[in-house]
């Protein structure tokens, strides 16, 4: 306990240190100096330079630090969003994949079969929604493609609001010919918190991906690998 002739403690010294400890930025300086400035004026009634000091010197600290992360951050956003977000990156793209071989599936039973009844074995061009639909219709039950890839559907005839698989949405691309022809793709709902990689397939099988920015691909290929594409594992 303090004597009557005891300075006392400064509780602008104590704040400065307190919030210094909690690694808050340039709180604690501003405190800190504040602190300096009552000790200094106090005519000695008021101790506490040492605390009020560091305040000052972990505050200035932990906005140096704060401000370089951020600097990583915007100079390098892909690598740090990865390491946030890789457990979800990870399955979205995963599951990208996965969602691709099924509407491949789906699309080869579809023409073998003349899933659409029309007479002429062809590929379904016109939404995955729309392929999902026809299987229930003539078969009564999902046969390879379920309605978690076809809810997915960026761009179903029936104007329905996607939910996204894992993060992603799928969506037809223009083909040409479906006798001969169909491709889709799968890109991420939000580009760095979803994935990265947008997914390209078409009636050939082989699944792709290339970094578009979070962008859907929009037209059939005839050489994905010339134009930088790379084949997808999984």
């Amino acid at each position: 306990m303090s004597g009557p002739g005891t300075p006392r403690l400064s509780p602008l010294a104590v704040a400065a240190a307190a919030a210094g400890a909690l690694a808050v930025p340039l709180v604690p300086s501003l405190l800190g100096m504040a602190a300096l400035s009552d000790i200094a004026g106090s005519g000695g009634s008021r101790r506490g330079t040492g605390l009020a000091r560091a305040g000052v010197v972990l505050g200035v600290l932990w906005f140096l630090v704060e401000g370089a992360a951020v600097g990583v951050f915007l100079a390098r956003p892909d690598p740090v969003l990865r390491r946030l977000y890789r457990e979800r990156i990870e399955a979205g793209e995963a599951s990208a994949v996965h969602g691709l071989r099924l509407v491949v599936r789906q699309q080869m039973a579809s023409r073998e079969t003349d899933l659409d009844g029309n007479g002429v074995q062809d590929y379904w061009t016109r939404d995955i929604a729309g392929l999902y639909e026809i299987q229930l219709e003539r078969r009564g039950r999902p046969e390879h493609m379920g309605v978690d890839v076809a809810a997915a559907d960026s761009n179903p005839i029936s104007g329905k609001r996607p939910v996204p698989r894992e993060g992603y949405l799928f969506r037809t691309v223009p083909a040409g010919d479906s006798l001969l022809h169909f491709a889709a793709t799968a890109y991420p709902r939000t580009r760095g918190e979803d994935g990265f990689m947008t997914f390209y397939v078409d009636e050939r099988g082989t699944i792709w991906k290339r970094d578009l920015g979070g962008a859907a691909m929009d037209r059939r290929m005839e050489d994905p690998a010339a134009e930088g594409w790379t084949e997808a594992g999984g």
